[in-house]
Formats: structure tokens, sequence, C-alpha cells
């Protein structure tokens, strides 16, 4: 009995130092193992297991296991929870049961186990891929087309038509993955067959294989339209065009200005009359299987037409005893006329050209005979046999009456009165048909017989008109006066000059001088009592012109003026006033006189008689000219020239020294000198002929700033300005 009790105690013993070891060195979580390889996970199908296990001791009463989920790239810094148990806390060795979240995209996931209390964290499981497939069924391209072809080399792109917008793609050629290829489309000229599938990793991919789509080269075959690339067909009459190509294997479509006349199909050939208007611009498309399209060039197509014209080379309007030829043109191959008048056929006129004498109203029909089955009306033409023809004759339209010098008149219309009233210029039909004659005032022109006349001066002014004949026909035609002026230019020259006694004269002379003109002197606005001359003489001054009359025309001219002698025909080299410096001579010479006489004017002392003199002292000289019997008289005045400036400055300080503004001897006493003093403001302080340098007589006023004003002056001789200046007063 008591050995029992001893190993019942030992055993309790153990047992405690056994829980006791356990909590002091913690439990041991074993690597959790994997109970997939790669999970494929969809919405049907997300029940997964991991098998865990762990060693004593045991954990605490409130422990969970939780197994957690890392990140695609295998890092637990944010680790996701699977799922949790808190009722495996006595059992050392379990099965985890879970569901992997729907974002589920990678291929380096891991799982862990943490336990909460005690707090320990197992060893990372191996490394798996994962996709959550959120597409499960097979992908569509190309719309199930399973040809596509890539025309002379160029690139096309396959699609992905149900699921476009998935993270990734896995492209094959051939069966070969392209892994640059990752997107919902390729674009590629290189052919094989291509499929695609998501990318789902290694494993979970296949069940998205799209239907493979075959990618072939399609070359060009050169398509074309046989036959000239512009044509003319017959309206309504078929006319096939023809492609260069004739395969049933080609689908053809035909197009008229680039709208399509046809669907699809095998139509190598097609006529182009089944369509309303034939007309226009053709072009072929063909299409071979893989889609590939071509075109070909344009043809051109009009509908074959004639045309067709009338005309009359001696015109429209029918004189007696005239016929009129009409003649009809046309680039129909083979004609046929047939001639009209009056809307009623004309028998047995089947000709090109057709000749009447009858009026009315004509025009041509020509048939196409060769070829298409055309035919076409001509213009009409009215023939008609006027009730009057009228011509007139005009003049340049530079001409001026008595002002032009030349000109030319000519026939200028040809006009012919229908029977309605109505009026047509018949000019070039008939101007060369008649016969004509010019009549100068109402005489017969000798040899003036064509449609114009050339004038050329005044003796050429008349009144004009023309004739024109045709058969027994006259008809005169309007008139025209024409007054040519005399001359372009009427001027007068005068001869000699006038003397003071009247004994000599003036001889005044026109540049016109025609004897068959009249000639009419005026002088002052008055008639001359003169010969009718180109010429006049006068011992008389005033304003004479001439009147030129002659064959309706006259001509006055300008004035011309005969003026009594003049002062300035005696030139002096000098002015009126003449300064020179003490002790030196000058010499004044005249000219255009015919004698001299030279004076002192004190005096009156004749000191020469020569053309010139020469002085050196200070006075008045007189000289006195005679010319053509007269005498003309001119004064000259000599001084000295000052030998000491204006003075600018003043002091009116009574000292005796510059009290006074002082002028040289030729401005101060001097009757014929005026001098003015104004202040700033223009205020004048005097104004005084014969100054007798006395400024200022008073005292000089005083501005508000203390200082002495100034003054402007101003010296004048005869109202020219001599000298001007100012004066500054200081004390």
């Amino acid at each position: 009995m008591g050995s029992i009790v001893s190993y019942t105690v030992q055993l309790i013993t153990c047992i405690s130092l056994l829980l006791f070891s356990g909590v002091m060195y913690g439990q041991s979580l074993k690597q959790p193992e994997l109970q997939f390889s790669a999970p494929c996970v969809s919405a049907s199908f997300n029940e997964f297991h991991v098998n865990f296990a762990w060693d004593p001791p045991m954990v605490y009463s409130d422990n969970k296991f939780i197994l957690e989920l890392s990140d695609k790239d295998g890092s637990f810094a944010n680790p996701r929870e699977l799922v949790a148990y808190g009722d495996k806390n006595t059992i050392f060795k379990f099965e985890f049961i879970f569901a992997f979240p729907t974002d589920l995209y990678g291929t380096n996931y891991k799982v862990r186990v943490r336990s909460t209390n005690p707090q320990k964290i197992s060893p990372e499981s191996n490394a798996f891929p994962a996709y959550y497939l959120t597409v499960n069924q097979p992908l569509v391209i190309n719309n199930f087309v399973g040809t596509i072809a890539s025309c002379d080399g160029s690139p096309v792109t396959i699609s992905v038509n149900n699921y476009p917008n998935q993270p990734a793609y896995r492209w094959y050629r051939n069966g070969t993955y392209l892994a640059s290829q990752t997107q919902s489309s390729i674009t590629t000229a290189q052919a094989g067959i291509y499929y695609v599938e998501l990318d789902y990793g290694t494993y979970c991919s296949s069940a998205t294989l799209s239907n493979a789509v075959e990618l072939i080269n399609g070359q060009s075959s050169g398509i074309s339209i046989n036959g000239s690339n512009s044509i003319e067909v017959c309206e309504g009459q078929s006319h096939f065009l023809a492609a260069s190509i004739d395969d049933p294997n080609i689908s053809y479509k035909w197009f008229r200005n680039n709208q399509a006349v046809t669907t699809s199909g095998y139509r190598p050939r097609f006529d182009i009359n089944t369509v309303d208007n034939a007309e226009g611009t053709w072009h072929l498309e063909i299409q071979r299987g893989g889609g590939c399209i071509e075109r070909s060039g344009n043809v051109t197509v009009q509908y074959k037409s004639i045309n067709a014209s009338l005309q009359s080379q001696s015109g429209t309007i029918l004189l007696p005893g005239d016929e009129i030829t009409l003649e009809a043109s046309t680039n129909a191959t083979q004609p046929i006329y047939s001639w009209y008048r009056n809307d009623v056929l004309i028998s047995n006129a089947t000709e090109k050209t057709y000749t009447t004498s009858q009026p009315g109203n004509y025009f041509a029909k020509i048939k196409e005979t060769s070829g298409c089955t055309l035919e076409i009306a001509t213009a009409r033409i009215n023939i008609e046999i006027p009730t009057a023809i009228s011509v007139s004759i005009g003049k340049r339209s530079d001409y001026l009456s008595c002002e032009s010098i030349s000109t030319e008149i000519s026939l200028s219309t040809v006009t012919a009165t229908l029977s309605n009233g109505s009026e047509i210029d018949v000019y070039n039909t008939l101007v060369n048909r008649f016969s004509y004659q010019w009549y100068r005032n109402t005489v017969v022109m000798t040899n003036a017989t064509t449609t114009s006349l050339v004038l050329d001066g005044p003796e050429d002014n008349g009144i004009y008109k023309i004739k024109a004949t045709l058969n027994d026909l006259n008809i005169y035609s309007n008139e025209e006066d024409i007054k040519l002026g005399l001359s372009s230019d009427l001027t007068l020259t005068s001869i000699g000059a006038l003397s003071c006694d009247g004994s000599t004269s003036v001889k005044i002379s026109s540049n016109i001088t025609d004897p068959n003109f009249t000639y009419q002197w005026y002088v002052d606005g008055q008639i001359m009592d003169s010969e009718n001359s180109p010429y006049v003489e006068t011992n008389e001054s005033g304003t004479f012109k001439l009147e030129v009359n002659g064959y309706g025309c006259s001509l006055i001219s300008e004035n011309l003026t005969v003026s009594p002698l003049n002062a300035d025909v005696v030139q002096v080299d000098a002015g009126e006033f003449i300064t020179i410096n003490e002790g030196i001579y000058r010499t004044i010479t005249a000219a255009g006189a015919d004698n001299y006489a030279w004076y002192r004017a004190e005096t009156l002392e004749l000191i020469s008689s020569d053309p010139y003199l020469t002085v050196s002292e200070e006075g008045q000289y007189i000289l006195k000219a005679s010319v053509n019997g007269c005498e003309i008289t001119k004064t000259f005045t000599v001084e000295y020239l000052e030998r000491f400036a204006i003075p600018n400055v003043i002091t009116p300080n009574a000292d005796g020294y510059n009290d006074k503004w002082i002028l040289p001897n030729s401005y101060a006493n001097n009757d014929n000198v005026e001098v003015s003093i104004f202040t700033l403001t223009g205020e004048r302080v005097i104004q005084t002929y014969n100054y007798q340098n006395d400024w200022p007589q008073n005292n000089i006023p005083v501005v508000n700033s203390g200082s002495k004003p100034i003054y402007f002056y101003k010296i004048t001789k005869d109202n020219n300005v001599l000298r001007k200046g100012t004066i500054t007063v200081i004390d």
C-alpha cells in the first residue's frame, strides 16, 4: 500500500515537472504542410487544406491557432487571416480548412500559423502560385473568324473580344509562348497560328484558352479594269467593264463615283448601263480570303455625244437680190443632215450647207449613223429682210471743237431696223459689202471712198457726211461739224523799248502769221485801230493781246505788257547805304545808261562823268544817268563804319561814368533812325527818332527780387531792323 502511494506521488511530480518545463521552454509550432501545389481558385471551387502540428507543453485554454497568408511576394509585413481555431488547444496535429480571398493573383504566396497565447509563429510554408479565376471560360479572339490576312506586309491586330480588360494575357504563336505580349491585343504582320489565354500562371491559365486564328500574308494581285481609262459608251446600250483577274475565289465589288453599285460577290464583269446613269468615275475592289481588299485604277465613263453648230458667213440680214448661205458643223463621224425653215422640213436639203433667198427661222438636224444612234439639232438663225438700214459717222473720242488740231472721223454704226421696230447692229455683216463716198460741205470729196478720214488742220474744217451704196440702195449718214483749232499755242513777242520823248516804238509780233487768218489787236482791253496783221508797232505803254480767227475758230493770246522806261535799267553795284572804314576808298560802278553824271548832294558839284565813282568820305552822292533821252536819278549815302559796339550794360549810379546808354553816331542824333527800349514784359519804355544818348533820365525801377531789370532794345531804319539786343542795369 505504501509503495502504491509513493508511485502515485512520483507520477504527479513528474507530470508537474513536465508542465512546468513546457511553460518555461515554450511550445514548438511546426511548418505548415500544404495539401495543394498551385491553387486555381474560383467562385465554384474555393476550399483548401493545410496540415499543422505542434509540440507540447500545452497552450493556454484561450489560445487560438490562426492560419495567415502572405502577399504575392511572400512577405508577411501585412498578413491576412485565412482561418482561426480556438478548439484545437489539446490537439497536437490537425487540419486547417479555409477559402482563399478573391483578389489572389501571384506566384510566391506562403502561409504560416500564429498562436495567440502563448504568442508563437510557425515557420513559413513553401512558396506556391495561386490565382483567383475571375474568368473561368475560354477567351474569344477575332470574333471566331479563323483567318486574317496581312495585306502587302501591313500589320494587323488580333484582339480579345469577350474579356478585354483583365490584368494580363499570355499570347502564343504556333505554340510558342510570346512572353513580351501581355495585352488584350497583339499587332503583327508575322504569319502563324495565334491564340491567347489569361495569365493565371503556369497551372491555372488553360481554362481560358481562346480559339485559334491563322494570320496569312496576302500579296497584291495587280487588279485593274481592262481597256482604256477613259471610254465613251452609247446611252441605253449594254457595255461591260471587266476585271483583269477572273477568279471564283475572289469577291468583286464595283463602284461609281466612290459609291458601291454592287454587293460583294463573284462578279468579274459588270454592265454599267444597268445603273440609272453610267457616266462618272468607276473602280473595282476585290477581296481574297483573309480580308485583304485591293482597289483598281479609275475608268472615266462618258456617254457618247455629238455637237453641232450653225453659222452664216454673210450675216442674217437679207438685202434685195441677196442670198445667204448657212453652214452646219458637227463632230459626227457619218452625219446625215436635214434642214428646216419655220419648223418645216425643207425637201432635198441634205447637205451640210444650205443657200436661201427667203427670210425665215432656220436650223438643221444632224443624225449620227456610225456606232451609237444619236441626233442633235443646231441652234436657230433668224434671217430677216430689214425695213430700213442706217449708217452713222462719229469723231474720235478725244476730239474737242476748236482745240484739237487733228482728228479722225469714221463710219461707226450700221443698223438694220426689223419689221417689229427693233434695231440690230449689222456693222460686221454689211460694212464690207457697201461702197462709200465722203462729202464736205455737201461737195463730193476726191479720193475719199474708205470708211474713215484723217483731218489734220483747220483748213479741213467743215460739215462731213458719208454715203453707203449697195446695188441701187444709197444710204446717207448723219452730219458731223468738224472745227480744228488754229494752233496749239499763240504767243506774242516784242522788240525795242519806249523812249521818254516818244521818238522810239515797240514792235509786237505773233507766232501765227497765216495770211488766211484775220487778226484783231487789243490794248488795255480796247480794240486797236490797226491793220489786219500779225504785227503791230506802238510808242505807247499798255497791256496788249491778239485774237486770231480762221475757219470758224479763234485763238486769244496771253497779255503782253509794254512798260515805260524803268529805272532798273540802270544797274549799280552798291546799295543805297554804303559803309566804309575811314581812310578807305570804295568804287561804285553803274551800267545800262548812255551817259553818267555824279554829284555831291550838298553842293551839286559834278565830280565825275564816268560809269563809276570812287569815294572815301562820308556824305550823300547823286547819279544822273541818261537812257534813250530819259534821265534816271539814284542817291547814295556813304557812312563810316562805327569803331565801338553798342553797350549792353549801364551803371546809372551818378558817378559820371557809364550812367547813360550811349549809341554810335550812326544811330544817335539821326532823324532817320528809330530807337525803342522795352521791359522784359514787352512794355515800351521809349520810342524815338533822333535819340540823344540821354537814357535813362530817371531812376531805374527795382523788381520784386531787389535786382535791377533787364531791357530789350531795337534800332530800325526805314522799317529795317539794324540792331537789337539787351541792356542790363547794374548799380
